[in-house]
């Protein structure tokens, strides 16, 4: 994750205290959350930054939203690490139950990350940009997380937009603080202070300014930006008003801003407009100057619309208007094979979900869809993170169609959302694919996947087959324990009890053996008390989920709940209550930790 989405952007020597800010202040006192609402270049950030440098009442934890977290389990990871951010041993609720096979669904998300916010009590999440959220599963999750949201604990959101929350009942119930457009608008007060630091003084009216330009801050500070230059004093103000959109805006920055600039800075500025976020590394990389560090001090020494990041080495974002420019810039004085050029560049020194964008833009289809399928392979080996919806949005359909790997992405994304006969149609031709290619991983998970929806689909005939196909076949111990379980479920439903038995065994066996906790939790997770009443009787049953849950004393580990309840049955067949009563206790203390329902957090 880029390090600037989890820092608070530090102001520049030419920003003031907003007003807002102790709007912003006296918002977050009285409720639970605080939007602030209002066009780009209104001062959102700014005044929700100054309120989080002074606060002392508050724990800020900041969170710039992108695309990349739209969704119910992305958001939940950018989530789990700002509160690791606070306390490196914060959110093992979350962290628990984001590994999870198969993924958590959302009331789950929310009761981890609930009951982890009530662990650190006085935390304010800041999430920058709500408006990059615009999925179902993604604002479910905010309001599940609202409506439950420890006593203590604060979320600040900006947005460009009213976000879809249930803000009326919020309202209604006074947990909602507010701020709009005219609470951001700069007074006269503040444009004359920021004045002053520019070194105008009554050269310029701060009345005039704050008159042309509706207090709107973006067009504050080019007017106070350009007045230094003006030997007359106010004339920028006067030309720019501030109300004729980005046309108007970036006019003003062609002709007052970028026009007399030095040309090897100018050069660097429109060069490095392709990255989200600039380093010294960074631009060094896409630039190909030795001195880039020197032109990114540059940038900084004269405030050139950038926000800067505190942390172990400088990171610097453009103002998005002002990248806006210069990427339009970009367009009309490169040529394309420049601009390509460009963005191999950036894709070499960026994170893979910034690469992706890089990569397409270079023309480099082959190579982003590569970046992803790794990644896909990964995730789903269990040594990585799920493959963010956003970046699979980001491949043309055709390239998804020539590569089987995000093929098979795709059709997971239809099995996260229950659309099993669409992942079916998308599986079977896959997994044919797959094991003409000769690529086993490939045969295997898509077999999986695709056994998952013929038992939704009630297909029996073919989950009997395709079982039998994948236990036939060398499958690591993860993938051979998931066929496992779903093998113990056909049987039971065959009422196949000798059969139940024998996959038992081997499960169990499989789970000791293999010594891996992915390997036991998804053994625990996967089967119910009604295997109790296999051959082998309950008290055998006990017995070994006694020996997984030795393993397993975690009380933030849902495998340890699911084998606690198998358990708690057993006992109960063999007349030992209070076994019954210790092991139903621990299960409901996992339970209300992870969340069988977000009821319990409450």
């Amino acid at each position: 994750m880029p390090g600037s989405k989890l820092r608070a952007p530090r102001q520049g020597a030419s920003i003031v205290e907003p007003p807002a800010a102790t709007l912003v202040a006296r918002e977050v006192d009285e409720h639970p959350l605080t939007l602030v609402v209002a066009p780009a270049g209104s001062g959102k950030t700014t005044a929700v930054a100054w309120w989080a440098g002074a606060t002392e009442r508050w724990l800020p934890r900041w969170l710039r939203l992108d695309p990349e977290d739209d969704g119910a389990s992305a958001l939940a990871a950018s989530l789990f690490h700002v509160l690791r951010a606070g306390d490196p041993a914060g959110a093992p609720r979350l962290e628990h139950v984001l590994a999870a096979h198969p993924p958590a669904g959302v009331r789950q998300l929310a009761t981890a990350l609930v009951n982890d916010l009530a662990d650190q009590p006085g935390v304010a999440l800041i999430l920058d940009d709500l408006h990059s959220l615009r999925s179902d599963d993604a604002v479910e999750l905010l309001d599940a997380v609202l409506d439950h949201l420890p006593t203590g604990v604060r979320i600040v959101a900006t947005s460009r937009t009213e976000p879809r929350l249930s803000l009326a009942r919020r309202r209604v119930r006074g947990e909602l603080g507010e701020l709009r457009i005219d609470d951001l608008r700069l007074d006269s007060a503040t444009v004359r202070e920021m004045l002053d630091r520019a070194g105008v003084g009554s050269r310029a009216s701060a009345d005039r300014i704050v008159e042309l330009s509706g207090g709107w801050a973006a067009a504050v500070r080019l007017a106070v930006m350009r007045s230094a230059d003006d030997p007359h004093g106010g004339g920028p103000a006067r030309r720019f008003t501030g109300q004729g959109g980005d046309r108007e805006i970036h006019e003003f920055f062609a002709q007052e801003v970028v026009a007399d600039l030095p040309t090897d800075l100018r050069a660097f500025l429109l060069d490095t407009s392709v990255l989200s976020d600039l380093t010294p590394y960074s631009c060094a990389v896409v630039t190909g100057r030795d001195d880039a560090l020197r032109l990114l001090d540059e940038v900084l020494r004269r405030d050139l619309f950038v926000t800067l990041f505190d942390g172990s080495e400088p990171m610097v974002r453009y103002h998005d208007l002002f990248r806006g420019f210069l990427r339009e810039r970009l367009e009309l004085e490169r040529t394309p094979a420049e601009r390509r050029e460009l963005h191999r560049r950036a894709a070499s020194c960026s994170a893979p979900g910034d690469a992706i964008g890089h990569l397409l833009e270079a023309g480099e289809a082959d190579d982003a869809a590569a970046l992803v399928c790794d990644a896909g392979r990964a995730h789903l080996a269990g040594v990585g993170p799920r493959v963010p919806t956003a970046w699979l949005e980001k491949l043309p359909g055709a390239v998804i169609d020539g590569h089987p790997w995000l093929a098979l992405l795709s059709a997971l994304e239809h099995l996260a959302h229950a659309r099993m006969p669409q992942a079916r149609a998308e599986l079977e031709p896959l997994r044919a694919t797959f094991r003409h290619d000769g690529d086993d991983q490939g045969a295997i998970h898509s077999g999986l996947f695709l056994l998952e929806a013929f038992l939704a689909t009630g297909d029996v005939e073919g989950a009997d087959r395709l079982l039998g196909e994948l236990l036939s076949e060398n499958l690591e111990p993860p993938e051979r324990m998931t066929a496992l379980v779903s093998r113990l479920w056909f049987d039971f439903f065959a009422m196949d009890w000798p059969g139940i038995s024998a996959g038992l065994t081997e499960a169990f066996e499989l789970a000791a053996t293999s010594g891996s906790e992915d390997v036991s939790g998804r053994l625990a997770l996967g089967f119910g008390t009604e295997l109790l009443f296999s051959d082998h009787g309950p008290e055998w049953l006990v017995q070994r989920c006694g020996e997984l849950t030795a393993r397993r004393d975690d009380l933030t580990n849902p495998a340890r709940a699911a084998l606690d309840v198998v358990k708690a049955a057993g006992s109960l067949l063999a007349g030992r209550m209070g076994d019954t009563r210790d092991a139903l206790a621990s299960a409901a203390a996992v339970s209300r930790e992870l969340g069988a329902s977000v009821g319990a957090t409450s």
